[in-house]
Parts: structure tokens; sequence; C-alpha cells
């Protein structure tokens, strides 16, 4: 049994280490084992809205609740003294508008803000 385990360990065992200086760093890099993004990473933007309406520190939960249930939304940051939401979301699934939306659904207003940095 040993003489088939080291038959067979070193070997794939080698051939780990000899691919691993070349392809790690890719694979890491979410670029996949031949330099080519995976067909499942989706294009990322990020929308910025304005808030209103909301009254406490509690609101802000309501809001970012009702983006984290939108489909295609990654990551929703809500800002109760900045009265800003920043949302990472993928725009085949979903658009600000339809974030605008779901907030005024929950009893808050909110505005597209326009980009600055492009």
């Amino acid at each position: 049994m040993k003489k088939i385990l080291k038959a067979v360990a070193l070997p794939v065992l080698l051939a780990v280490l000899a691919l691993a200086p070349t392809s790690w760093p890719r694979l890491t890099q979410g670029q996949g084992i031949y330099g080519v993004m995976p067909a499942h990473a989706a294009e990322v933007r990020t929308a910025r809205l304005a808030l209103k309406g909301l009254t406490c520190a509690s609101c802000k939960y309501a809001v970012k609740a009702a983006l984290n249930n939108l489909d295609g939304v990654e990551q929703a940051d809500v800002s109760y003294k900045k009265m800003t939401a920043t949302v990472l979301y993928d725009p085949d699934m979903t658009t600000p508008q339809q974030m605008v939306e779901v907030i005024e659904k929950a009893g808050y207003q909110a505005e597209v803000q326009p980009n600055e940095a492009k």
C-alpha cells in the first residue's frame, strides 16, 4: 500500500507544485486557469443614492434590508448621518431606478446621484 501511495502521491504533488507558481496568482485574481475571466463573473457597478425621510438610525437598516432583498444587489451600505446609500449591483439584474422604487415602497425617498468619478 505504501508503494502505491508513493507512486501516486509523489507525481501528483510534483504536478501541483509545478503548476502553482504560474496558476495561483491568476486563480486568486479571478482570471481562471487560462487567464480568462469565468463566464459567471458579472460586471459590478456602483450606484449612489441620496436618501430622504430617515428619521432615526434604525431607518437605515430598513433601507439596507430593502436594497439587499433586490435581486442583483451585491452589497448595500447606508449612512443615516450622510443620508446616502452606496450600492454595488449587477446591471444585468437590476437598475438604480429599481433601487429607488424599493426604497419608496419601504416608506422613504431616494434619488440617484450622478457618479463624480468616471
